[in-house]
């Protein structure tokens, strides 16, 4: 049996390490939900993606509408994968809320800009919708004071 097997033997039976490996288990999946986000939202930012083309030849002038309607479900497809990634990092821990809420800025402001003004509504009342069964957990927590 070589060191390095002890070692790992040594390490998966340490009570100590399944104590820790326990208590740390949401870090890890927040920090999968956090970066998921933050892809999300980087994509839907890229310039490539929402800008129309300058040159066009005749053919394309008749695909404009066509081409906005793609550009804008492509936004709303990002849009729906970014909320339910967020609901799940509310769900795994609470404090990623301040990464959505500055991340919704820049959501806010994407979906200002390219016109789709009714979306940002429609975010809004799913963001609260998606945080609705948490107010039970929450509300006590929050009029109880420190720990």
């Amino acid at each position: 049996m070589s060191l390095g097997l002890l070692v790992a033997l040594l390490t998966t039976v340490n009570p100590l390490q399944i104590y820790y490996s326990q208590e740390a288990r949401m870090y890890t999946l927040l920090v999968l939900l956090a970066t998921g986000m933050s892809y999300v939202l980087w994509r839907a930012l890229r310039k490539e993606d929402l800008t129309p083309r300058t040159q066009r030849t005749p053919r394309e002038f008749s695909s404009l509408r066509s081409l906005r309607s793609l550009r804008e479900a492509l936004l709303f497809r990002r849009l729906l994968l970014y909320t339910i990634l967020a609901a799940l990092a509310v769900y795994t821990h609470y404090t990623v809320v301040f990464l959505v809420a500055a991340q919704a800025l820049f959501w806010a402001w994407l979906l200002w800009r390219t016109g789709l003004r009714w979306v940002i509504i429609g975010a809004l009342v799913g963001a609260a919708l998606a945080a609705l069964p948490l107010l039970p957990y929450t509300l006590p927590r929050l009029s109880a004071g420190g720990e």
